[in-house]
């Protein structure tokens, strides 16, 4: 499995569980369901909330020890997380509330392993609202890390 495999599936893992289709994450309020991409403007509002996606930013380092054969790689990756809110403020500190019990998890060195070998919070973006006709609102949450993960050099 490459290493891209491995952080995408270690994504996942944690957004979503692959038997129930729940978040593994306990005290987080949006069921989560993974989709190529969030767009604002697309999807119903049962559709929209939860929607995430999970996409490569870029890759910023590549460092090679040619006397272990390893290389290890630095990946930006970005989270996008769609959510439904009303127009009230338990409903906009329920989405940060989430956001914070994401970006923890993520930090939380015994939710990642081989060929995983760091996760670190870049920052993320201030919530793009969008209101619809029918008292719907929509936001999306953009979330940046850093992962480095190794592999052989050969492989």
């Amino acid at each position: 499995m490459t290493i891209w495999n491995s952080i995408h599936t270690n994504f996942q893992t944690f957004m979503e569980d692959s038997a129930t289709g729940i978040n593994s994450l306990t005290s987080i309020t949006t069921n989560f369901a993974e989709y190529d991409d969030v767009d604002i403007n697309s999807g119903a509002g049962s559709t929209f909330n939860g929607m995430y996606s999970i996409q490569l930013e870029s890759i910023n380092n590549v460092d090679q020890d040619l006397g272990t054969g390893k290389v290890d790689f630095s990946y930006n990756v970005k989270l996008q997380v769609g959510f439904e809110s009303g127009q009230t403020k338990t409903e906009y500190n329920n989405i940060i509330e989430d956001i914070e019990e994401i970006i923890r998890y993520r930090l939380d060195d015994s939710t990642w392993s081989d060929p995983i070998l760091t996760i670190e919070f870049i920052n993320t973006n201030r919530i793009q609202f969008i209101d619809r006709p029918e008292t719907e609102r929509f936001g999306i949450v953009e979330m940046l890390f850093r992962i480095t993960g190794r592999t052989n050099l050969s492989s």
